[in-house]
């Protein structure tokens, strides 16, 4: 297996099934821009609870980056023609600007401060007057 973390934009929305052993896990289809304004297009598992949430959150056309193991083979159209790559992903992670947004206001206990959003801490106010040394 390949560890890989791929980005691209979910073509459909991801799709919970339940497998012949009545495991549950989730399907997507990763639409991942190749050479010359192509595509490539990654079938993606999930099996993990936390990862299974992660990517049903999301809907057709978010961009997203996924992270997990990696399987390469080939196909052959019926009708015959050049083989082709296929490519399918069991999922350890999901990564979107969505997923980022969550965690951020997780740690900081769901509270923001609307006029300082870069994460670091707002600077006190002394209430004297600012003094610039000569560098």
């Amino acid at each position: 297996m390949i560890d890989a973390l791929i980005g691209g934009a979910l073509a459909g929305a991801p799709v919970e099934k339940v497998s012949g052993g009545g495991k549950t896990y989730v399907q997507a289809k990763l639409r991942v821009p190749v050479a010359d304004g192509e595509s490539l297009f990654v079938l993606v598992s999930a099996f993990d609870p936390e990862v299974r949430r992660a990517l049903l959150a999301h809907a057709s056309g978010d961009s997203i980056a996924i992270s997990g193991a990696v399987r390469l083979s080939t196909w052959t159209p019926p009708q015959g023609g050049e083989a082709r790559v296929n490519v399918s992903m069991v999922a350890h992670a999901v990564i979107s600007a969505y997923a980022a947004k969550r965690k951020r206001a997780a740690m900081q206990g769901g509270q923001r401060d609307p006029a300082h959003t870069n994460g670091s801490p707002a600077p006190q106010r002394t209430g004297q007057p600012f003094h610039d040394d000569d560098l």
